[in-house]
């Protein structure tokens, strides 16, 4: 038994010390200027590269078919019942106030959506959400000239519409004139775009949990592609777990034992049913992150954006720290906490106007 050992390690050694060539040769060609111009001539040939060369890209790859799988099953894991309804109920609004107005219009999705109705009346604790698809159908069903179609689809929401809820208002398209208006001006704003800058330095003070939810419930009027808000976030305050959470992103670690709060904005893959919108989640998670944390700012807390790269040790990190679901991609995450005074600023000059704008002619 010792030789069969001795000769099972030795034949071990000997293929440890060859697939470390083997990926080592690999890495070798992938950083190849010859190569990187070869497969940068064609998408198909991109794509051979990344397949015999490169792992980058993995994860995403593996991220998105997860998604779109889960959404075209609608298996409950996901968002996906939730990302079509409100997908199509966002459809059908921009229809009824599309100039002029059509006489028919949604069929090729009016049951698909009523389908996905059907399952948020069953499952959904969002009333809100069920409250505008209610008043929503209801109008269209009002406004539309009946076919066979929408008939169909009209008896099968006059069926569940009963177990909806009700309220005084209408959660349906209106007119800008109605429109709630601030009395911020440009010059109130531009300062609150001054002031906000990332913040590392904090006072040793826990944040209030109800200021979060003030903050989060402003980020949730930020535009998303078909209102589907594929995010969520994740806040951690837990001294132990603020530690684990400290060492998961790069950009941190100088800072990081002086933070009461971290902050993760979580992409959910599940809501798409193409692999086209496959950056929506960090279009749309970006666009939440910044009202986000202009919303901080406002009830006198401060914040840092800290950067996510796609690294996959980190990757696989995050995954287990929340455990993450194959569809759920970290966006990024946000240090937070009340300034502290004597806590320096990078002064991070941007770029002139002149720099940025251009007009296409």
């Amino acid at each position: 038994m010792g030789i069969v050992n001795s000769i099972k390690f030795r034949a071990s050694r000997q293929y440890s010390k060859f697939l470390k060539s083997i990926l080592s040769f690999r890495a070798k060609l992938a950083n190849s200027e010859k190569v990187v111009i070869w497969a940068a001539k064609s998408p198909r040939r991109s794509s051979l590269y990344y397949f015999l060369l490169s792992s980058s890209f993995d994860r995403e790859h593996y991220s998105v078919l997860k998604g779109k799988l889960i959404h075209i099953k609608h298996d409950s894991s996901g968002i996906s019942h939730d990302a079509t309804l409100r997908r199509n109920i966002h459809r059908i609004e921009k229809g009824l106030t599309t100039i002029p107005l059509r006489k028919t219009f949604a069929q090729d999705y009016i049951n698909e959506t009523i389908y996905a109705y059907e399952n948020m009346v069953q499952d959904s604790s969002d009333h809100n959400t069920l409250k505008w698809a209610t008043d929503v159908l209801s109008l269209y069903f009002r406004t539309v000239d009946p076919t066979t179609v929408i008939e169909v689809a009209k008896k099968r929401f006059l069926q569940v519409k009963g177990t909806s809820i009700n309220s005084v208002s209408n959660f349906i398209p209106y007119y800008r004139k109605d429109n709630v208006k601030s009395d911020i001006e440009f010059d109130s704003f531009q300062q609150l775009c001054l002031q906000r800058r990332s913040v590392r330095w904090y006072q040793d003070s826990k944040v209030p949990i109800d200021l979060i939810y003030k903050a989060v419930s402003a980020a949730l009027h930020s535009p998303s592609a078909c209102n589907r808000q594929p995010y969520r976030f994740v806040f951690v305050d837990d001294p132990e777990q603020l530690k684990i959470a400290g060492n998961l992103p790069m950009g941190i670690k100088t800072f990081s034992h002086n933070v009461p709060l971290i902050g993760i904005l979580i992409g959910d893959l599940s809501a798409y049913f193409d692999e086209r919108d496959r950056h929506i989640i960090y279009i749309d998670g970006g666009l939440a992150a910044m009202s986000f944390m202009f919303a901080l700012e406002t009830l006198g807390l401060s914040s840092c954006p800290i950067n996510w790269p796609d690294i996959e040790e980190r990757e696989r990190g995050l995954e287990k720290f929340l455990k993450l679901k194959p569809h759920e991609r970290g966006i990024m995450f946000f240090s937070i906490g009340y300034p502290l005074e004597e806590g320096q600023i990078p002064y991070s000059q941007k770029k002139t106007i002149d720099n940025i704008i251009k007009y296409h002619k």
